[in-house]
């Protein structure tokens, strides 16, 4: 996933953290509920995000490269992670898109 990707999630989860805050207190947190979040979340969301990536291109790895291989005998190991980790940053980053999309239901809209 690309930086402004990654902010852009950064910020919609300091809003949420926000709005829950101002539920909380019944009024509006200000922005000392976003700094909240970035004092105390934002550090483990980008360690935690990287984590669950690098897990997931080693998982594909160890499926894909043995299937890949026995149909592509010459296939090289760092090519395909390249490959690998470019079609799950594309992935990942149209499903961060869907998954942010508006919803009526959700309320984020308000904040």
């Amino acid at each position: 996933m690309d930086m402004k990707t990654l902010m852009q999630n950064q910020i919609r989860e300091a809003l949420k953290h926000k709005w829950f805050k101002g539920i909380e207190k019944g009024c509006d947190p200000g922005p000392e509920a976003i700094n909240e979040w970035i004092d105390t979340y934002a550090e483990t969301y980008r360690r935690d995000y990287d984590e669950c990536f690098a897990a997931l291109l080693a998982a594909t790895m160890d499926k894909a490269f043995p299937k890949l291989r026995g149909v592509f005998p010459d296939f090289d190991r760092d090519k395909m992670a390249r490959m690998a980790r470019i079609i799950l940053e594309e992935f990942t980053k149209i499903w961060f898109l869907e998954m942010t999309k508006s919803d009526p239901n959700n309320h984020m809209e308000e904040i």
